[in-house]
């Protein structure tokens, strides 16, 4: 039962959880706990809204983050990540990450009805988008 809807949860909100997973392999955990713990619909739907407009202002072609990392950081964003974010370039560490899919108009009024209603809670597709490492947005 819970396994059926997970997988119904993925399909219903693929954009929202490809944001979700960005912001885990960017490192910006805060912003998907900010969306976890949202007191209301409203919340977590602004929440998403000024994690696009990141998106929208760092966008570089594929990618939406590419910056140089210290040594240290290397395991954290391979575990957040994955290995294929991490790149050496002349002898220092590069994160790069790809830009997500965006959820839709649609798909923000989809889940903001189902917040709202109860029937789900931001902290279902925030664990969701935490469950699983690595791999394309």
């Amino acid at each position: 039962m819970a396994g059926e809807l997970a997988g119904r949860y993925v399909e219903e909100f693929r954009g929202v959880l490809s944001l979700l997973r960005f912001l885990r392999r960017a490192g910006r955990l805060g912003e998907v706990d900010k969306f976890a713990s949202a007191p209301d619909a409203e919340s977590a739907v602004e929440v998403l809204r000024e994690a696009m407009s990141l998106v929208y202002r760092s966008r570089r072609g594929e990618y939406c983050v590419e910056e140089e990392i210290s040594a240290e950081e290397v395991s954290r964003f391979e575990y957040l990540c994955g290995k294929e974010c991490v790149e050496r370039r002349d002898g220092k560490y590069v994160l790069r990450v790809r830009c997500p899919r965006l959820p839709t108009d649609e798909e923000l009024a989809k889940l903001y009805d189902a917040l709202k209603s109860g029937r789900l809670k931001p902290s279902v597709l925030a664990a969701l988008a935490l469950a699983r490492r690595g791999g394309r947005p």
